[in-house]
């Protein structure tokens, strides 16, 4: 029997009010290989910063993590998650490495319990920065060997020890084209030593087509509502539109109070509607039922919506310089624009409004480009790094 340790905050735990709508790939990905692969298990840690009564009086966001001080493990359904709480510090700190350690070393006793329990044979960890620091302290102290996914290589400064741990991985994994041109760019490794592994794709996806044959041209959005998803830009360029469309969202976030109002100032409820968050099993039927998905979020790694829009036949509408750079060619199966160019924005809506003929081909083009991306491709990638 194999045992997998996953070390990633990318969870949806319901105690984390931020988090509590985080994608649940990972517990997906579990399920396919294990239905695939019975000789496999997988256990989870999930580090929280370490806080102080200082730092949840000065900011609510803090306070919520301090208040989960007690709280030793999440459970997610019948998963349980360790918590390893680690004093965390921004790069420019000196002894922030050092800090880590002592940290890491004050939750020795729970780690060494867990260890003893679990067992764990090899270890994921989903970003290059605390997850990648303990991955690295389990491989010193336990000599357990680690694949590293490139998560936050998007940031402007990367640690100098951190770029000589990522080297330390028995395997570096790219999620997208443009983490491995970041990491070869930034000096960490060279393109042949990293494994291009994508988000998979349900095969509930590809079941599906959409329908071009409505007069009235169908967009559609499904992320968080955050400023950084650019959702607000897409309206107004909505605006300007003259002619009938319609345009959905999907999803829930601290931005959406701001978007429900700016809908109602410019006179668009009729067109613009919000449908608050949706699980994932019925967003083929719902995808199937739009003409463009359009999400110019940034920074963006790669986010599986894209993908499983394409997978339906639906062209994208994404990011310059975003983790779908090098996923889709511009005009092809979709655009990429400049996510602040609400001209740019706006003429592309208006092009695909009034090309029909070119929306259905890129359409289809997104569908074929899409098959690289099936599910059973990427759990098998998968399950050779970790066994």
């Amino acid at each position: 029997m194999k045992n997998i340790l996953i070390i990633s905050t990318i969870l949806p735990v319901e105690e984390i009010s931020a988090k509590n709508r985080e994608n649940d790939f990972l517990l997906q990905i579990e399920k396919e290989i294990i239905e695939k692969n019975s000789n496999i298990t997988f256990s989870y840690i999930y580090i929280l910063p370490k806080t102080n009564f200082l730092l949840a009086f000065l900011s609510k966001k803090w306070k919520k993590i301090h208040d989960l001080k007690k709280i030793e493990k999440f459970h997610i359904g019948e998963k349980e998650i360790l918590i390893v709480r680690i004093l965390i510090l921004p790069y420019k700190f000196l002894f922030r490495n050092l800090l880590f350690k002592k940290s890491f070393n004050a939750n020795q006793i729970k780690i060494n319990d867990f260890l003893k329990d679990k067992k764990p044979d090899f270890i994921h960890a989903l970003n290059i920065e605390n997850d990648l620091i303990l991955a690295n302290e389990f491989a010193q102290h336990y000599k357990i060997p680690f694949a590293i996914t490139l998560h936050g290589i998007n940031q402007k400064k990367i640690d100098n020890l951190n770029k000589k741990l990522i080297l330390k991985a028995r395997n570096i994994i790219a999620i997208s084209p443009k983490q491995i041109d970041l990491a070869v760019s930034k000096d960490i490794c060279e393109k042949d030593k990293i494994k291009f592994i994508p988000i998979g794709v349900g095969d509930q996806f590809y079941n599906f087509n959409p329908d071009f044959s409505s007069a009235k041209i169908k967009f559609i959005s499904v992320c968080r509502l955050v400023k950084l998803k650019n959702l607000d830009k897409v309206i107004l360029a909505l605006s300007r539109i003259k002619g009938d469309f319609e345009y959905s969202i999907y999803g829930d976030g601290s931005e959406e109070n701001n978007l429900k109002e700016m809908v109602k100032n410019l006179n668009l409820a009729s067109k613009i509607k919000f449908y608050g968050f949706v699980d994932n099993q019925f967003l083929p039927e719902i995808l199937a039922n739009h003409h463009v998905f359009v999400m110019p979020s940034f920074p963006e790694t790669l986010g599986k919506a894209f993908l499983e829009a394409m997978a339906l036949g639906l062209p994208v509408i994404a990011s310059k310089h975003s983790g779908m750079s090098g996923v889709i060619t511009d005009e092809v199966e979709g655009f990429l624009i400049e996510h602040e160019n609400q001209d740019e924005i706006y003429e592309t809506i208006h092009f695909l409004r009034t090309n029909r003929e070119k929306l259905i081909e890129m359409g289809n083009n997104a569908k074929e480009k899409a098959e690289n991306f099936r599910s059973q491709k990427i759990i098998s990638a998968l399950y050779e790094i970790y066994t």
